[in-house]
């Protein structure tokens, strides 16, 4: 017969932790064997640790079941080796409802007991788990000389139907009622989480992100990820936690989205599909600007391509004035904005557009300010030096909208220019005697003006009497030179040889011959004349000087190269001098006495201005195109035929 049972001792709480996420955390408190309810203390050890696979009677990961126990007991010396023990996990105390239970049928002698139950027990997660074991009076011996040594006890390998890893209690001392025990746990393997919750898509350029709420129950083991599918199309991303992100979709397409979670064991059933979204090309990004210069009225913007298009081709850019928002389009840098105002600073941004609109400008160009050539300046007077001219002019109205920052003045025939930064301009290097006009330019930062119209012809003469005054304008003497040689000698009567003085000597004149009157300087024709005649016309009368005589006109200089020796008529009109010879400051020739070039009728009288004139330069003739290329085939022609000889 068996003897009743009692429970002896080791009522043990057992606590599962974080049963939903992480390995099994199992704490273990003692209960003294005299049936008291209040705990010496923290005997136990806690254990958590991570197990893979699938093991009977082992720790698995997440595991939710308790499918076993084992105790290192002590038997009584003699003690009945038949008496059965109960091993048992009950919930809500050591005396509370019985989950499972198990008897221990040989316990012969000290070391290892162990039970599996017949049924796994489930563990929800926070519960509390009391292992309770009853054993027969006189089986187990509360004594300490009832245990073998205590290091022997923990020096023995688990027994092999328990996995390594396992955890038991090293109570701090043998004291009666406390006992070696282990708790193992084990189960079957994970199973599929549950489906996520969808949330809500949301679409992007060529892509969509899905948001969702993970599934309550992980199967048992730990969810190591997300894949969201799309419809149609069957694209998928992953993640870790939400959102996903499924990209390479086709713009312009609806799409919705399923996601599934996964564990150890597989993937969870879908969710719900979410919201149908539609992705499409965003603005491109802003391109990076580059250089503005400035043009006539207008500037071109350099700038580079942005990185990303959005998506969608780019299909212009468009640079953008400061201040004004004047605009110039382009397909690719340069853009030319046009219509601004010269002398006006101003800066760009740069935007490029696709299909979903424009992108954020770029940063401010360099400021620059449009300008152009300036107009040209209103010629004014040119006036004759020595070897030189200056010429005076107004400055343009208009500047091209940047600062003049000079002038230039150029002569014509001969190209000789002069430059200054405000009227005059003086442009030396001229030839004395040489007729010219000028033109004169303006110039600013973008180049040289229109060339104004040409100036009045002036002619450089020297100063050779240094009275700073040129010599063909030399005031016209109060005692110019009236001479008469009757003699023959080539002296004057009055002794003047000529030198440099300013009038008439008469040559071979009869006795008697004399001035009719003072020589005079009489300009009234010099503006008809033609060319550039000087400002001094020699004006004399004779009397008494018989049939012919020679006229010695006296200048004071050197007449200019290609002057030739003129006088105007008693009818006002100009008459070359035939015969004339003009030397240094002095024109020669014979008159006659009522001859042609004799203004008086009175017998006896000669009357008869004279001055140099400098004629204008006669074009070279050009023969026409079609001439010139019938010669050149003649002379191909010729040429040929001597060739063929």
């Amino acid at each position: 017969m068996k003897q009743a049972v009692r429970p002896l001792l080791a009522l043990v709480s057992v606590f599962i932790h974080s049963l939903a996420h992480a390995a099994p955390a199992l704490e273990v408190d003692g209960i003294p064997s005299s049936g008291s309810t209040t705990p010496y203390g923290n005997w136990g050890v806690t254990y958590t640790g991570t197990f893979q696979g699938y093991i009977s009677q082992s720790f698995i990961a997440n595991t939710s079941v308790i499918s076993g126990a084992a105790m290192y007991l002590g038997v009584r010396a003699g003690g009945n080796a038949t008496n059965e023990a109960i091993l048992s996990i009950r919930s809500g105390g050591a005396n509370g409802a019985v989950l499972a239970q198990k008897n221990f049928t040989v316990m012969a002698t000290h070391g290892w007991q162990g039970v599996t139950f017949d049924a796994p027990i489930n563990v929800t997660n926070g519960g509390e788990y009391y292992l309770r074991l009853d054993d027969a009076d006189g089986h187990t011996d509360p004594g300490a000389g009832d245990f073998v040594d205590v290091a022997a006890h923990f020096a023995q390998p688990a027994p092999t139907i328990y996995s390594s890893g396992m955890a038991y209690v090293n109570t701090s001392a043998y004291s009666s009622g406390d006992h070696n025990f282990r708790i193992y746990a084990s189960g079957g393997p994970p199973t599929l989480p549950g489906a996520p919750t969808i949330g809500t898509a949301t679409a992007g350029n060529a892509q969509a992100t899905v948001a969702f709420t993970a599934p309550a129950n992980d199967g048992g083991a730990a969810i190591t990820g997300y894949t969201a599918t799309s419809a149609p199309g069957g694209l998928t991303g992953t993640c870790s936690s939400s959102p996903c992100t499924v990209a390479g979709l086709t713009n312009g397409t609806a799409y919705t989205f399923t996601v599934v979670a996964t564990n150890s064991a597989g993937n969870s059933p879908a969710s719900a599909a979410s919201n149908a979204v539609t992705p499409a090309a965003t603005v491109p990004g802003a391109p990076t600007i580059g250089t503005a210069t400035a043009g006539n009225a207008q500037a071109t913007v350099a700038f580079t391509a942005p990185d990303n298009d959005g998506g969608a081709a780019i299909t212009g850019y468009t640079a953008t004035s400061a201040p004004g928002g004047l605009t110039g389009t382009c397909s690719s840098s340069p853009c030319t904005v046009a219509g601004l105002t010269n002398g006006t600073a101003y800066t760009f941004t740069v935007v490029a557009t696709n299909s979903a609109g424009n992108s954020p400008a770029s940063a401010a160009s360099n400021a620059v300010t449009p300008a152009t050539v300036p107009g040209a300046p209103s010629i004014g007077t040119a006036t004759a030096g020595n070897a030189q001219a200056t010429v005076a002019f107004t400055a343009p109205a208009n500047g091209g909208g940047a600062a003049i920052t000079g002038y230039t003045a150029t002569s014509a025939p001969g190209g000789l220019t002069g430059t200054c930064s405000s009227s005059p301009c003086t442009v030396a290097g001229l030839t004395n005697g040489t007729a010219y006009t000028f033109t004169v330019v303006a110039t600013n930062s973008v180049g040289d003006s229109p060339a104004s119209a040409s100036s009045n012809a002036v002619t450089p003469e020297q100063d050779s009497d240094g009275d700073g005054t040129l010599d063909t304008n030399d005031a016209f003497p109060s005692d110019p030179v009236e001479d008469v040689d009757t003699d023959g000698d080539g002296i004057g009567d009055n002794g003047d040889a000529g030198g440099t003085g300013i009038g008439i000597r008469v040559l071979g004149a009869p006795l008697g011959c004399t001035f009719g009157g003072p020589v005079e300087n009489s300009t009234a024709h010099l503006d008809t004349a033609p060319g550039e005649a000087l400002d001094k016309q020699l004006h004399f009368t004779l009397n008494g000087c018989g049939a012919s005589v020679t006229i010695e006109a006296l200048f004071g200089e050197d007449l200019p190269p290609r002057s030739v020796a003129y006088k105007v008529s008693a009818s006002g009109e100009w008459v070359e001098i035939p015969g004339a010879t003009i030397a240094g400051n002095k024109i020669t020739y014979t008159v006659t006495d009522n001859g042609p070039l004799d203004d008086d009728a009175v017998l006896g009288q000669i009357t008869d201005p004279v001055t140099a004139v400098v004629p204008p330069i006669e074009p070279v003739p050009v023969l026409p195109v079609w001439l010139l290329a019938a010669l050149g085939s003649l002379i191909g022609l010729a040429g040929l035929r001597h060739y063929s000889r």
